[in-house]
């Protein structure tokens, strides 16, 4: 039995696996809360804002942040890795921790659908086409 909750990403793998195979925004709206969302779109800009391999957890914090106080939204998370432990376990993302615990996004994307399609998704639909056009600033230090 597949239980949809409106408060986590978990379990998206599993109403996949039961046949669906198109991926939505109100999929994606069904199984994470708005904040996981704007996590969401924070690892997706981060990753359009380099060229490496993997991204730095602090620096989707940072974005996330920064998208909260441009658009006027009280953050909800001081930790950026419980939103990004749901996001890995719905299968958007992939987090990995060294020995000392430090975690870096090593994979973004679903099955057959890249970042940029995802991305796509969620700035076509009218709840978070607003945050398409914001431009997180650039850091060395990531």
């Amino acid at each position: 039995m597949l239980v949809i909750s409106k408060f986590s990403c978990v379990g998206l793998k599993d109403y996949f696996r039961g046949g669906y195979s198109i991926v939505t925004a109100d999929i994606i709206k069904s199984y994470c809360t708005p904040h996981q969302i704007l996590v969401f779109i924070s690892v997706l800009k981060a990753k359009r804002n380099t060229s490496k391999k993997h991204i730095h957890t602090r620096e989707v914090l940072d974005i996330y942040y920064s998208i909260c106080r441009e658009h006027n939204i009280k953050p909800v998370y001081s930790s950026i890795i419980p939103p990004l432990k749901m996001l890995d376990l719905g299968g958007f993302i992939k987090l990995q921790s060294n020995k000392s615990g430090i975690s870096k996004i090593t994979e973004i994307g679903y099955g057959n659908y890249t970042s940029g399609v995802l991305e796509d998704l969620l700035y076509n639909d009218p709840d978070y086409t607003k945050y398409e056009s914001f431009e997180p600033a650039t850091s060395k230090f990531y």
